[in-house]
């Protein structure tokens, strides 16, 4: 039983040694089911990052068109000599997305094909999906889209992407234009040289930016379209080549610090491979403006 003759903590309870059943007895607070719910839902992140790590576009090791319009030239170094990469933790559920969509926008074009030849709204042509192409130099890449002279690339993007590209009112030609990613641009235009070199005529290159934020609706794709410039596609190819071969002059394999000579630009560090602040794994601590 309680007693009165206790020193106590303002706000406890002071209990007789022989009267232990007023502890036991007390009812344990009801937190199982969250603790539950807690764990599951970890072992279901868990599933979807270990898929996440395992995808091809993890494990891809050979750089790729979707990379050589970066403006960051160390990054290209550190990925042409296979630099160790960073132990950032990085949330891959906006990739996971992104691929999920393309794998249904290619199902969607794929059955308009059927459609337009069951319909015989056909004239031979159609809709070519997922096609490998290799744009040269030893680089390759899967273009999205390509139908009627017209190579697109799909883009899934958030709420923050899609407002900076519908205020774009730069001509398609202006490659200092800061909504549009020059990475994206170039990419769009190598994938255009992929199939000239395969031997498909290439009027135009297109980026569909398609929405997944809040609000997402099909009214709000945005589609950007420039001409097919095949020197875009030579100058990145150019400037692969030149950095190549600094990398060799340099022996940046064997001495990775010297990759600390090749200029970063002001780009989104967070989501490069390399970038690995405060000793994190990363070979590269970032874009330092001067």
């Amino acid at each position: 039983m309680p007693t009165d003759d206790t020193d106590t903590v303002p706000g406890q309870l002071a209990f007789d040694v022989e009267a232990p059943r007023a502890v036991v007895d007390t009812p344990l607070p009801l937190v199982e089911p969250i603790d539950r719910a807690t764990a599951h839902k970890q072992r279901l992140i868990g599933v979807v990052r270990r898929y996440a790590d395992r995808s091809p576009r993890s494990q891809q090791t050979t750089l790729g068109a979707s990379e050589i319009g970066t403006p960051c030239d160390r990054q290209l170094a550190l990925k042409a000599v296979g630099a160790p990469t960073s132990t950032l933790p990085r949330d891959k559920w906006a990739a996971a997305v992104g691929t999920a969509v393309h794998a249904y926008l290619e199902k969607a074009f794929l059955a308009d094909n059927a459609r337009a030849e069951a319909e015989q709204d056909w004239d031979g042509g159609g809709w070519l999906t997922e096609r490998a192409v290799d744009v040269g130099a030893g680089i390759g890449g899967t273009a999205d889209l390509y139908e009627d002279r017209t190579v697109t690339d799909h883009k899934i993007v958030g709420d923050d992407t899609l407002a900076k590209v519908r205020a774009c009112t730069c001509r398609p030609d202006d490659d200092a234009c800061p909504h549009i990613s020059t990475t994206y641009k170039v990419q769009a235009q190598l994938y255009g040289r992929g199939f000239v070199l395969a031997g498909w005529p290439v009027e135009q290159v297109a980026i569909a930016f398609w929405p997944r934020g809040n609000g997402a609706v099909l009214s709000k794709l945005h589609v950007w379209m420039d001409d097919y410039r095949p020197d875009v596609a030579d100058r990145a190819i150019d400037r692969w080549q030149s950095i190549l071969a600094a990398v060799l002059e340099l022996d940046v394999e064997h001495h990775l610090d010297r990759a600390g000579l090749f200029a970063t630009a002001d780009a989104p560090c967070a989501w490069c491979p390399y970038f690995g602040p405060d000793r994190t794994g990363g070979s590269c601590t970032g874009h330092r403006p001067t």
